[in-house]
């Protein structure tokens, strides 16, 4: 009994610790764990991850981005300064004096908080729903695709070190991708159909489906029929294969988490896939590291530089087992080393004490000029700092868009160790170290060479660089591509291969990738050749597959997911137009006003798309001959030329100079006629100096000081002036022009911008008229050789090019320089020199003369140069030994302009001399611009222009190319879009009036009439630039227009409420608009980088971007509506504002899925091209704040945080988060995405914004005050 009592007794206490443990855990699931997953702290992070991300983005103006990333993004706290909230490219004069700081949870703590509140999410509401068997499945399942998400993770590398290979090759791989998504065409006819019920789903799911399958069908169609010439190569379908392996792990994945959750099982894949994608952002913030290699041609190197991190080594050369090196770490990735803050340095390794005086983070080094007296101060007392000064400059960012590095200097005092004797102060510069310039030092007859350099790490094999190519733009030094041939060598690993690496397509080896990153010629060595030098981007990321695999978790979970929405959306709006179906939910009024005569009803719709269309197909004709001079002068329009890198018509150099310099692409002549701008381009370079071309008023000058303080002018209605008004006070112009230029870009004041802005226009000008100068033929052969020297100099500006090759391969000239190849030919046969070199020979006889020498003797001594008469006579009287003396000095003057013209002839010649025969076409065209000026035959001419243009065979350009552009521009038709979308907007606008039904219809097809000119546009942009159809800030917003047009539409289609007729006209007419004052720069076909310039992964990147741009405006739109409609008409019912609801919600569904997807593939073409799938650079952290903003609402949806009303004010919030995403961030002036400032835009992005808060304001209105009745929806903001 005993024994029991006591074995009872200690039960109980044994009991008593698991009990309170149990009611602790119990309190922890009951209280604790359902707030930290609760959507609210979801949201709150949400919200700060944004501001976070924001500010961060911010601080990159003035801070290096590595700080930024180190200070605010891969760290648990960070101070804000309040300095941030005022960039210096915004309010330069705020500068250092805004005071304060706030502390903000930092990247980290975010990250881990966000990890946490989703882990918690799954222990409380994703809780296992399938039993049995179907459970045992699901576990089974999900396993298995754990198993090979991670095997594709870990398979990234080959044992060999290099990347691993499928199986197949990438052609066999692309044979069977392009014949699978012809097998998913056919497996997608019955899906959606066993989605719906009723009879009527039926139908409408049927149409759904079949617009899907539809596309998916000629998807199919058009690769399969076009399989090799539309393959993506090597490059392209190694990304492709590891997005399939991804995707394979994916679908695994999805598979078991339906059948574990069910319904749920996409949210579930989702969210592992974001958490893996966070887990891989720690990893690279905590473990990856970048590093450059330059490699000269015909070098080998055995280690890299980390530009983050600089080094001062002292290098013992005397050791014959090889130099003695010892570092010392002064700067690692954006901070100081403890180094930097000792007084002085003792090292048992260290020959010498080191004292480093000052040390500056990015500084030029200038020469010591005793007599300039404002010259910094200069502390060296020996070696090359006792010629050149360092002086400090700003450091730049990190992600500037010219790829500028920071090169440190220091000033470093030596004393000798233990008795303190000072050695000397000096100068070290990375400058210095990267020509092998070492600051050399004597101590105790040994001599040490020290470097400040980049931080050196030695790798275990070696890099040989063979050969690197460059290949830029026609008639530009744009890079369009670079290469580099290497030589891998590694004896642990047995490897001695080949390799070679290019722009977007890396070698990955030994857990580490090679990426080209950059070329650069330095000064001619002892051989007298430029030496070729290529950078190589080198980063070591384990886990480089990651960001592949999270993508596609999270991609196949978003369609999973969203796939089941749509099809509830649809079910609903089925249901709610089949209820309301003689009620007119669209107009103010609310009432049935669609009462329009049932023939008005049927043929309005149909006569107002064919008025506007023929009008339209009237305005796409082309000049017919005997139209005055306008067919001439559009056939001249249509002459090809080669400029800013591409080849394209007049037409469009006409065009777009004119649109530059006056804002329009017409003028007005003398008589005040209205003409286009081919006209005024055949007047500057035929006539330029008649007095009707110097009268035509196209410089637009709209700064009043600049008008009539600077140019003495009256201000004029339009503000344009011409070149004659002009000219007189050019040279004060030129003086003000010099003083701007001389002063940052951030603290120009509006004065200076314009007189910027007004150079620009006049250079403009200047080069045009001057590309086609011709020079005279009536020249004596020395005024020959002076001419010729000069258009030698001419050649290298940046001019139009005008003439063709005559060989293929052979580079375009332009027209001066073609003329001038005609007048050498002419030359040669006067002199009757056979060879450049003895025409070289010949007119520099004749233009170094006796008179000339002593002229210049003369000069040279300060006086008066004497008349011809008088040299004569002073050379008659000369001694027989200075005769001497000037002979000699003759025949080396003679000699030296010989090798000058001999060059120039060459240029002009090209590689085959005299017997590259003068092309007929300048002839021509020569001829073409002399009819023009006289007034006769031109069309004659042009057409004989046209005819050699067509004999040449099709290969640097097409013709039909070239005059189809010309076509484009005459027709303009995303004008025309424009107008017709303003059509359609009144037509709208009248239906809340009278007529619903009838006039929605007719907006209805109107609109889909002008998409498809809008898409024809489209399609001809690509056409034309043979690029993806966004390339560039103009391109961007015609297709946002586009898209959103089709979105604004389908929604119409779908609800019949005349709302989506709102949102596409409208965002029709504001996007085309937007499009029209981008193109005032110039050519809105740019060319682009060399790591730009691929094909799909970057074109499938940027429009999925757009289109998460476009659906996110379309959804603020609709926010727009809703809160207009309620706030002051009371159309907005209870069924209207749940439809509006639902509408708002789905394209912010559609607006996350395109945003992320477009930003991750974004991130996957960034880690191939140079090796950083997220850098945190300003236009990155724009789509992830879209992203996290679509996120916001859909989570603060599912929370039952916000009803109708708070979902519009949020979409309508995300119109700010799209525009500063789309043009706010390019303002800043960093980045590798930025463009540059552009006047007038940050002002213009502020009134946007504010006129958004002032909706969300309206929103606010208490509901008692709406016109609208409300409702539950409604009241739950």
């Amino acid at each position: 009994m005993t024994s029991e009592t006591l074995h009872a007794d200690g039960s109980g206490q044994d009991a008593a610790p698991l009990a309170f443990m149990e009611r602790v855990l119990a309190h922890v699931k009951r209280d604790l764990l359902p707030i930290i997953a609760s959507l609210k702290l979801t949201v709150v992070l949400f919200t700060m991850s944004i501001f976070l991300v924001f500010v961060g983005t911010l601080a990159q103006v003035n801070q290096d981005m590595w700080q930024v990333i180190n200070s605010y993004f891969h760290s648990f706290g960070v101070w804000i300064k309040f300095q941030v909230f005022f960039p210096a490219s915004w309010f330069p004069n705020l500068q250092g004096d805004i005071p304060g700081s706030f502390p903000f949870p930092g990247g980290l703590t975010l990250g881990f908080l966000l990890l946490g509140n989703l882990l918690a999410a799954h222990l409380v509401r994703f809780r296992i729903q399938a039993t049995g068997n179907r459970r045992i499945a699901g576990i089974f399942t999900a396993i298995l695709g754990v198993g090979l998400t991670w095997l594709v993770v870990a398979s990234g590398n080959s044992s060999d070190g290099f990347q691993a290979e499928p199986v197949l090759s990438y052609q066999a791989l692309w044979t069977g991708f392009v014949y699978s998504l012809g097998i998913c065409w056919l497996g997608s006819l019955g899906g959606l159909w066993l989605m719906f019920s009723s009879q009527q789903e039926r139908k409408l799911g049927f149409i759904s489906l079949a617009c899907g399958s539809g596309l998916l069908g000629i998807a199919s169609f058009v690769l399969i029929t076009n399989s090799e010439s539309l393959y993506l190569g090597d490059a392209g379908m190694r990304i492709l294969w590891q997005l399939i392996q991804g995707g394979a792990a994916g679908l695994v994945l999805l598979s078991g988490c339906i059948l574990l959750f069910r319904r749920r099982g996409g949210i579930v894949l989702i969210h592992s896939g974001i958490g893996l994608m966070m887990l891989g952002e720690l990893l690279v913030g905590t473990f990856a590291v970048e590093q450059q290699v330059s490699l000269r041609e015909g070098e080998t190197l055995n280690y890299a530089m980390d530009t983050r991190s600089t080094e001062l080594a002292i290098v013992d050369p005397s050791p014959e087992a090889g130099d003695d090196v010892t570092v010392i770490p002064l700067w690692v990735k954006g901070r100081n080393s403890q180094f930097l803050s000792q007084k002085v340095i003792h090292d048992q390794a260290l020959p010498f004490d080191i004292e480093i005086l000052d040390y500056y983070k990015n500084a030029n080094l200038i020469d010591v000029d005793p007599e300039k007296k404002d010259q910094p101060r200069n502390p060296a007392t020996g070696g090359i700092g006792r010629r050149v000064i360092a002086q400090p400059v700003r450091a730049s960012s990190g992600a500037d868009s010219d790829g500028t590095i920071d090169l440190a200097a220091a000033y470093i005092k030596l004393t000798e160790k233990g008795s303190g004797a000072r050695i000397g102060t000096f100068l070290l510069a990375q400058h210095l170290a990267m020509q092998d310039l070492a600051e050399e030092v004597q101590l105790d007859g040994k001599t040490y060479q020290l470097f400040l350099r980049f931080k050196r790490d030695y790798k275990d094999y070696q890099l040989r660089l063979h050969d690197v190519v460059k290949e830029d733009y026609a008639g530009t030094d744009v890079p369009r591509h670079y290469a580099s041939d290497m030589n891998i060598l590694d004896p642990g690993r047995n490897i001695d291969r080949d390799v070679k690496v290019w722009m977007n397509n890396p070698v990955r080896y030994a857990g580490e990738t090679f990426y080209q990153s950059g070329y650069r010629k330095m000064p001619p060595g002892p051989t007298g050749k430029e030496i070729e030098v290529s950078t190589i981007q080198i980063v070591e990321n384990t886990g480089w597959m990651i960001p592949y695999v999270s993508c596609m978790l999270v991609m196949i979970g978003l369609m999973a997911h969203f796939t089941g929405t749509l099809a509830r959306f649809l079910r609903r709006t089925l249901r709610t137009n089949q209820k309301t179906e003689e009620a007119d939910v669209s107009t103010p009024t609310g009432s049935n006003t669609s009462g329009a005569p049932p023939w008005i009803a049927r043929w309005l719709p149909i006569l107002v798309v064919l008025v506007l269309g023929s009008y339209l197909l009237s305005k796409a004709r082309t000049p017919a001959a005997g139209e005055d001079q306008a067919a001439s002068q559009y056939n001249f329009g249509t002459l090809p030329i080669v400029f800013e890198g591409r080849v394209k018509p007049y037409d469009t150099l006409a065009r777009n100079s004119l649109r530059v310099i006056s804002g329009k692409e017409t003028f007005v002549d003398s008589e005040g006629e209205k003409q286009p701008a081919i006209r005024w381009l055949l007047d500057v370079i035929s006539d330029p100096d008649s007095e009707r071309t110097r009268s035509y008023q196209v410089f637009k000058i709209d700064h009043p000081e600049l008008v009539m303080n600077l140019f003495d002018l009256t201000r004029r209605k339009g503000g344009r002036y011409s070149i004659g008004e002009l000219e007189p006070q050019l040279d004060k112009f030129q003086q003000q022009v010099q003083q701007a230029r001389e002063q940052p870009t951030e603290e120009l004041n509006s004065f200076q911008r314009k007189v910027i802005e007004l150079s620009t226009k006049l250079m403009i000008y200047v080069r045009l008229r001057d590309s086609h100068f011709r020079p005279p033929t009536d020249l004596s052969p020395d005024q020959a050789g002076r001419m010729l020297l000069a258009l030698d100099q001419f050649q290298q500006r940046d001019v139009p090019l005008t003439i063709p090759g005559q060989g293929a391969g052979e580079p375009w000239q332009s027209f001066s320089m073609a003329h001038a190849r005609l007048y050498v030919h002419e030359l040669a046969k006067q002199l009757e020199a056979n060879s450049t070199s003895v025409l070289a020979a010949s007119l520099a006889r004749s233009s170094v003369t006796d008179a000339d020498l002593i002229r210049d003797f003369y000069r040279r001594q300060g006086m008066e140069a004497p008349e011809d008469a008088e040299i004569a006579r002073i050379f008659s009287q000369m001694p027989a030994d200075v005769k001497q003396t000037f002979a000699t000095m003759k025949e080396s003057e003679t000699a030296q302009m010989r090798q000058l013209l001999e060059k120039a002839i060459d240029t002009i010649t090209g590689p085959g001399g005299l017997e590259t025969p003068a092309s007929p076409y300048i002839t021509a065209l020569s001829e073409a611009l002399d009819s023009y000026k006289k007034g006769e035959h031109f069309d004659e001419a042009v057409a004989q222009c046209q005819s050699l243009i067509e004999q040449r065979e099709e290969g640097e350009f097409r013709t039909g190319k070239v005059g189809f552009e010309t076509f484009f521009n005459n027709f303009a038709p995303f004008y025309y879009c424009y107008v017709l979308y303003i059509i359609a907007f009144v037509l709208v606008a009248l239906s809340w009036l009278t007529w619903t039904r009838t006039l929605n219809r007719t907006a209805f097809w109107l609109m889909t009439f002008t998409l498809v000119v809008h898409t024809y546009a489209l399609v001809s942009r690509v056409y034309i630039s043979e690029r993806p159809p966004v390339t560039n800030l103009y391109s961007s917003a015609v297709f946002i227009g586009w898209a959103c047009v089709i979105f604004g539409l389908l929604q119409e289609w779908i609800s019949r409420t005349g709302v989506g007729n709102i949102v596409a006209s409208a965002a029709g007419v504001s996007t085309l608009l937007i499009g029209h004052y981008l193109a005032g720069d110039g050519d809105t076909f740019k060319v682009l980088q060399a790591v730009l310039d691929t094909t799909f992964w970057l074109s499938t990147h940027v429009v999925c971007v757009t289109l998460g741009y476009a659906t996110t405006f379309v959804a603020g739109g609709l926010g727009i509506i809703y809160i207009l409609r309620g706030v002051l008409t009371p159309s907005l019912n209870s069924t209207a504002g749940k439809q509006l609801a639902r509408m708002i919600y789905g394209t912010t569904c559609f607006a996350l899925f395109f945003s992320f997807v477009g930003t991750v593939l974004g991130g996957l073409w960034a880690d191939d091209s140079w090796g950083r799938f997220w850098g945190w650079d300003p236009k990155e952290n724009g789509a992830l704040i879209i992203v996290i903003w679509n996120a916001l609402i859909l989570h603060a949806r599912w929370g039952k945080m916000i009803g109708g009303r708070g979902l519009a004010m949020l979409a309508v919030g995300g119109n700010i988060v799209t525009g500063w995403s789309w043009f706010g961030v390019n303002e800043l002036g960093v980045g590798l995405h930025s463009y540059g400032f552009t006047e007038g835009v940050l002002f213009n992005l502020l009134l946007f914004a504010l006129s958004q808060l002032a909706i969300i304001g309206l929103a606010l209105v208490p509901l008692r005050h709406w016109s609208s009745s409300s409702d539950d929806t409604m009241s739950q903001t």
